[in-house]
C-alpha cells in the first residue's frame, strides 16, 4: 500500500472533487419515541452534586491518495481530541472546574463500501 498526500490545504477543501453518492440508509429518528412526542425530559431523583461539561474538536491533516488496489482511493489524515470538565456544588456553592480527563488521537482512514475504514501504518525509520 503506498500513500500520496494532496499538497493542497485541507482547509481550503479538496483539491478534486469525488462523488461520495447517497446514504445507504435513512435517519432512524423515532427509537425512543415518534417524532411528533419529542419534547424537553425534566430530570427525575435527585439533583446530582457534580456536572461533568464535555467538548471536542476533530480536524482533517492532510488528504491522501492510497495507491495498491485496482485505482487509487481517497484518504485522510485526521486528528481529534476531547475532554471533560467537573464542577462541584460543596455546602450548597459550585466549586471551581476541574479537568477530568483529556483524550487525543490521530489516525489516517479511506472510504471503503461507503463508511470511512481506520488504515494501520507503521512508522518508517529511514
Amino acid at each position: 500500500m503506498r500513500f500520496t498526500v494532496d499538497p493542497w490545504d485541507p482547509s481550503y477543501g479538496a483539491s478534486v472533487q469525488t462523488e461520495l453518492g447517497e446514504a445507504m440508509s435513512p435517519a432512524t429518528t423515532d427509537i425512543e419515541r415518534a417524532d411528533h412526542q419529542w419534547a424537553p425530559i425534566a430530570p427525575r431523583g435527585p439533583r446530582s452534586d457534580a456536572v461533568l461539561f464535555v467538548d471536542g474538536v476533530r480536524r482533517i491533516e492532510a488528504r491522501t491518495w492510497i495507491e495498491g488496489g485496482i485505482e487509487p482511493v481517497p484518504g485522510v489524515f485526521a486528528s481529534w481530541a476531547a475532554g471533560a470538565v467537573r464542577t462541584q456544588r460543596s455546602h450548597g456553592r459550585r466549586s471551581e472546574g476541574a479537568m477530568e480527563d483529556v483524550r487525543t488521537q490521530r489516525s489516517h482512514g479511506r472510504r471503503s463500501e461507503g463508511a470511512m475504514e481506520d488504515v494501520r501504518t507503521q512508522r518508517s525509520h529511514g
